[in-house]
């Protein structure tokens, strides 16, 4: 469920949670930008290198904004230049650049930070710049500094200064390349403090040196790739509480590191949610892939920042939640890993963390928590007609990080290609194909709908047409009849935007309840704007349910009784016997065998359960054996023309 803390509830005698209809993430990455000035821009000659390697150098405090320092960036040159362009805001001062241990001229204007070197690159060279700069970061950027109060019983009261720079406010507190392409290759980050307090950040600690004049050195170092944004750091008088997990197929055990407020009451108050984050390691390990930054660390940096921010193995948390931790554990995967490759594809980040939030509950809690997260979602996404998932205008953050949109409608999405898979044990695994072929980098919808098609054989394309880049949801409706043995279904759907001819590709279940008292699920493959369904069930229908289990956002309107509803093609349908026209192996695995005891069989047609054609033969000349390896177990239908007349057996694949 989503779990939120309103600024009433941290001063009583206990902390709730209640559902809101913004996830908390969101919220923090809106409001924590929403005074920035925008530098979402691709800054020309960028290009011309490729990041391999930062090092920051910097003094901070928990205290004041106030960062002094150097970055130093290693990269390779790519196309022959003697400029080499970092956005870095104006707000900051540079002091002296050198290039390759050579003072450098540089220019510092509009956010942009051009050096320019004595000497010409060539590309593949290796060259080092290290740039000396200090200052205040611009308001509303990404570095901020505050006391937490996140407590019921008392006020931690505890000054953190922390970062968060996604989307765009790496520049905002050191010299960046702000492209989400080129991930930096290592990382090494020294921060020099008060020996009261400690930092926090990306990577393994490999280093605490205690200075003159009460100071300390921490140093942090990362062999892992990392996009810009999830570069961070954290500062305060922190406690540390760690322990070490062992993910089955690891070779060691993994340190979850956590640096937590520094009261004797903050520790027992969220221990059990704290050491939840070794089940969940365990958990999405095995559901994606072995946690990605195996052989450093995962761990969070508790900050006053709202929700929490998925710095890559350190995340950034106001609180201990279990569905925030997963859903910032999440990220390690889904945005950390691998990476969207544009703002506009920001649902492979936000849409797969939030539905690992949905498959916390379902393996960790309840199946019934998991109906309530997913339900809930609907509810949200469906509050309003429009929106599409895909962004559009990358420029304003509060649709970058749409909760209702990219957050959960995304996760329904994740939801819906479950659903269209139909198999838990090829959805996951078509999820760690996807870690694995892009693993350290980035991706988009394009890439992921090619990674289902090799993985299932199952072509999305048109399904992402519909739910990514298409905006609102289906509302079904329909009509049904019996006739003989035969139960014909009528699925029609409209677009919730008025006017809109949107076209929804969804695989949809529908439970049928007979006069009998029995009922049964039926699966059925909508494709049009108007499908016909017929099932070998010989049972007068009482009523229909549109998608019991919650697969797919919709709403359905009426679903009505229609004497006169049948196929025309087909009015007279027969059931095949073993007595006349066909014998066949069934039921049947690799191999389906048709022998035919009559001639003048005009065509043949074989349907699975979602009326999709899998095979089909209008050449009939002699018995048939169809190579049926690659179909999915289940039921299917043989259809055959003989005399004006359509005949069907229903088979089973073992």
């Amino acid at each position: 469920m989503k779990l939120f803390i309103t600024l009433s509830l941290l001063l009583t005698t206990s902390i709730l949670f209640s559902q809101n209809a913004s996830h908390a993430c969101a919220n923090n990455k809106i409001h924590f930008h929403n005074s920035i000035s925008q530098n979402n821009f691709k800054a020309a000659g960028t290009d011309d290198y490729d990041m391999k390697y930062v090092e920051l150098d910097l003094e901070v405090t928990n205290l004041s904004k106030y960062i002094e320092g150097s970055c130093t960036h290693k990269v390779e040159v790519t196309n022959t230049t003697n400029n080499f362009v970092f956005q870095l805001s104006v707000a900051l001062t540079v002091s002296s650049v050198t290039v390759n241990g050579l003072s450098a001229a540089y220019t510092h204007t509009a956010d942009l930070l051009t050096i320019n070197s004595s000497y010409t690159y060539q590309a593949e060279d290796l060259v080092d710049i290290k740039i000396y700069y200090s200052g205040i970061p611009p308001a509303g950027g990404g570095f901020s500094s505050g006391t937490g109060l996140f407590n019921a019983t008392s006020s931690w009261g505890t000054r953190v200064t922390w970062t968060l720079s996604e989307p765009y406010s790496s520049y905002t507190w050191w010299p960046t390349k702000q492209d989400l392409d080129d991930k930096i290759d290592s990382t090494k980050f020294t921060f020099t403090t008060l020996d009261s307090l400690k930092v926090g950040s990306n990577g393994l600690l490999i280093e605490e040196t205690l200075l003159p004049y009460n100071k300390i050195k921490y140093v942090w170092k990362s062999n892992y790739p990392i996009a810009y944004y999830l570069i961070s750091f954290a500062v305060a008088n922190y406690d540390e509480y760690s322990f070490k997990v062992l993910i089955p197929g690891a070779s060691d055990s993994l340190l979850v590191q956590n640096y937590i407020y520094k009261d004797p009451a903050y520790l027992p108050y969220y221990e059990l949610e704290i050491l939840e984050t070794g089940k969940m390691l365990i958990d999405f390990s095995e559901k994606f892939g072995m946690y990605p930054f195996i052989d450093e660390k995962y761990g969070h940096c508790i900050a006053p920042l709202g929700g929490g921010m998925e710095h890559q193995t350190m995340t950034t948390q106001a609180y201990f939640s279990n569905w925030l931790t997963a859903h910032e554990l999440g990220h390690q995967w889904w945005g950390n890993n691998v990476t969207c490759s544009t703002w506009g594809d920001l649902w492979i980040n936000e849409g797969f963390a939030s539905y690992t939030e949905y498959i916390y509950s379902q393996y960790l809690e309840t199946q019934a928590d998991a109906d309530a997260d997913m339900l809930y979602r609907h509810s949200h996404i469906m509050s309003s007609p429009d929106g599409s998932v895909y962004v559009e205008d990358v420029s304003s953050f509060s649709t970058i990080f749409d909760s209702r949109l990219v957050y959960d409608k995304g996760a329904a999405v994740v939801h819906m290609i479950r659903n269209m898979i139909n198999d838990d044990a090829l959805f996951f695994q078509t999820l760690r194909a996807f870690q694995d072929k892009f693993k350290d980098n980035t991706a988009g919808t394009a890439d992921l709908d090619e990674v289902i098609l090799d993985e299932t054989g199952i072509d999305l394309t048109d399904f992402f047409d519909s739910w990514i880049y298409g905006e609102g949801y289906p509302i079904y409706s329909g009509k049904y009849n019996t006739k003989n043995d035969t139960v014909f279904v009528m699925v029609s759907q409209k677009s919730s935007m008025i006017g809109s001819t949107q076209l929804y590709i969804a695989d949809l279940e529908l439970k049928l309840f007979f006069n009998d008292g029995t009922d049964s699920i039926v699966r059925v493959a909508s494709k049009t704007q108007h499908d016909g369904f017929y099932y070998l069930i010989d049972k007068e229908i009482d009523s229909l349910k549109v998608d019991p289990n919650n697969w797919i956002i919709n709403k359905s309107e009426d679903f009505v009784y229609d004497p006169q509803y049948s196929f025309p093609v087909i009015s007279n349908i027969y059931n095949i016997t073993e007595s006349n026209l066909i014998i066949v192996n069934n039921p049947f695995s690799n191999l389906l065998n048709i022998k035919f005891k009559e001639k003048n069989i005009s065509n043949l047609n074989i349907t699975n359960s979602l009326g999709q054609l899998v095979y089909a033969n209008d050449n009939i000349k002699s018995n048939i054996e169809v190579n049926t390896s690659n179909w999915a177990k289940g039921i299917y239908f043989i259809s055959i023309d003989k005399n004006n007349k359509k005949h069907i057996k229903k088979v089973v694949k073992e």
